[in-house]
């Protein structure tokens, strides 16, 4: 507005001229004032998520660092998976109950040559995982023993209890199938149910149905009997 237009306006509210001005500077301080408050608050927000963003930062660990750290002294189970330290505490009764019913569900498969051993470690792309069963071939197995060394890739079958501690079993379960393994079975006792994964997909076996690997049939429900 130009100064005549202002002196106008001014005169028609019954302002004078300098009244006029300081409303108009006022304004425009508002305004100014509402931009740089945003403007402010948005450089917060960003520092306060750049902030935790660096807090929860992960630290990646290589597979010979992890070999080199003393055992722990709380009772924590640690795992490598995919450069980041896991922690699980020690199984519960029920864990190792199901883990040797199953065992002894699958024994018929050292007829085929298959080792059935667990917990141990398997080394994958810096990544040392522990299942809680696993079923390999005996030649591997005593490759391993022979070398005295962690076995190199999979076990051709992969068995996990669920817990409420353990929440990165489906990752696991890409890993264990993406170098060798035919099948991983993720255990679920509060569903009683039992998750499987394999080539053809992922798919829920419950209590009334039977799981297979090379033939030897499990029962789901003597695992939860």
């Amino acid at each position: 507005m130009t100064t005549t237009g202002r002196t106008w306006a001014a005169t028609w509210r019954g302002w004078s001229p300098d009244d006029y001005e300081n409303l108009h500077y006022r304004k425009h301080s508002l305004l100014l004032w509402r931009r740089i408050s945003a403007a402010s608050t948005e450089r917060t927000k960003y520092r306060k998520e750049a902030a935790v963003s660096a807090s929860t930062a992960i630290h990646i660990v290589t597979l010979e660092e992890f070999l080199r750290r003393p055992e722990r002294a709380d009772g924590q189970r640690e795992e490598l998976i995919e450069g980041e330290i896991v922690l699980s505490p020690e199984p519960k009764p029920l864990h190792a109950q199901i883990v040797g019913r199953l065992r002894e569900a699958l024994a018929p498969l050292k007829q085929q040559g298959f080792v059935i051993e667990g917990p141990f470690g398997c080394q994958l792309p810096n990544t040392l995982p522990g299942p809680d069963l696993g079923v390999m071939r005996e030649e591997r197995w005593q490759e391993a023993i022979q070398n005295d060394a962690y076995p190199e890739g999979s076990p051709d079958l992969v068995v996990e209890v669920r817990s409420p501690s353990n929440r990165q079993l489906g990752r696991k379960a890409s890993l264990y199938l993406e170098h060798g393994a035919e099948a991983v079975w993720i255990i679920n006792p509060k569903r009683r149910a039992i998750v499987v994964y394999d080539q053809d997909g992922i798919r829920e076996i419950r209590e009334n149905e039977q799981l297979d690997f090379h033939g030897v049939q499990v029962d789901v429900a003597a695992i939860f009997r």
